[in-house]
């Protein structure tokens, strides 16, 4: 039997992890250990480890790997505790295989880790191209990792460029795609009623995350997005950004509007269930900020969707969004186009829905081989 350590540490990564969770734990000939890390152990952003535990995975091990702070020092330090807490709970599993995913700095810890432990290494979503901090962790990990479980075309020729085996790298979507094409069809009005929304009136999502290498603007950029919001009137929900460098200056912009009464119809949370907040994206008139939601599984669905500033950078998007820069007008005016515009139809850019369970097959299947990596070309 072959050991699988998965290693979460956000909101995000669990989205796209959720369905190969549970392939693998479906397998016998795979045994699962989950280690939670990140920002799934903070109550300020929501505590996520219960969701993860209500879904029905048995988490191993919470290791606290996240300092203080929100700004770049604090990120580096971090990534160095992530190292040290990592190394002892892998020392404990010995695992065959650690699986991460995407491009977030908690994962770095994971997997340097993990390589320097001569631990193969498996990444889902390598080979993409984005702005802030994240494309450099995500092409890293890229070369550190053994197997490689790239979204789209584009990504596993990028990761063939960078000098990986052809054989080891897997061209499977994303598995996020597996929880969207899967998902109930809850009905607008129980969402609406649950999220305090008012079921006859259209409704927006925003989520905006700080942009690393442009944190000391986070609080003005988040201004710019939510005037922009108040200025088009209509009522939304609002996620709370992630734990990046920045995220602090976000807070208190969002806090300071809030106190002025300037923000009255959007309804804020921290974190929203997986399934109920991608049925409110299906039901949205139009998505703003700079999620990867609104390109990946807003691709799928074909929600109208506004995307600011550099954060998603090059990312491959479908028909659905339209990129704007960090301006309220600007905003103003791609938000009223695009839920003008209304429904995209769905593109499966990101995938078909089959992902999990291609990914647990194959590392169940593929030798691993030699955890000595050479370059091919």
């Amino acid at each position: 039997m072959r050991k699988v350590c998965v290693v979460s540490g956000n909101r995000s990564d669990y989205a796209r992890l959720r369905t190969v969770l549970a392939a693998i734990k479906a397998r016998p000939d795979l045994e699962l250990s989950l280690v939670v890390i990140g920002s799934h152990l903070l109550p300020d952003f929501g505590t996520t480890v219960q969701q993860i535990r209500e879904d029905g995975f048995p988490v191993f091990a919470c290791a606290r790997t996240t300092i203080e702070g929100e700004d770049p020092a604090s990120m580096a330090k971090s990534i160095g505790l992530g190292i040290m807490e990592l190394t002892t709970v892998l020392d404990i599993i010995k695992p065959d295989v650690v699986l991460v995913s995407g491009d977030r700095f908690e994962i770095l810890s994971a997997v340097v880790a993990a390589a320097a432990m001569n631990i193969h290494v498996a990444h889902l979503q390598g080979g993409e191209v984005t702005g802030s901090f994240d494309e450099s962790v995500r092409h890293a990990v890229t070369k550190m990792a053994h197997l490689h479980f790239p979204a789209t075309e584009g990504s596993r020729q990028r990761i063939l460029r960078m000098g990986e085996v052809p054989e080891r790298i897997h061209l499977v979507g994303c598995p996020s795609i597996d929880v969207v094409a899967g998902l109930a069809q809850a009905t607008r009005q129980d969402l609406c009623k649950q999220y305090l929304l008012k079921p006859g009136e259209p409704y927006v999502i925003v989520a905006q995350h700080p942009v690393t290498t442009e944190f000391t603007h986070a609080g003005d950029q988040m201004y710019q997005t939510l005037l922009a919001v108040k200025e088009v009137g209509l009522q939304g929900i609002f996620i709370y950004p992630n734990v990046d460098a920045g995220s602090e200056r976000m807070i208190r912009m969002i806090h300071r509007m809030t106190e002025q009464g300037r923000l009255a119809e959007l309804h804020m949370y921290k974190h929203i269930a997986l399934d109920d907040f991608l049925g409110l994206v299906r039901h949205a008139a139009c998505i703003v900020g700079n999620s990867s939601v609104a390109i990946r599984e807003g691709s799928y669905i074909g929600i109208p969707a506004v995307n600011v500033g550099s954060r998603q950078h090059r990312r491959e998007r479908g028909k659905n969004v339209v990129d704007v820069p960090h301006e309220a007008t600007a905003i103003v005016h791609a938000m009223r186009e695009q839920i003008a515009h209304g429904p995209y139809p769905s593109d499966h850019l990101y995938g078909n829905g089959m992902a999990g369970t291609q990914v647990a097959r194959i590392l169940a299947e593929t030798p691993l081989g030699d955890v000595q990596k050479t370059l091919v070309y």
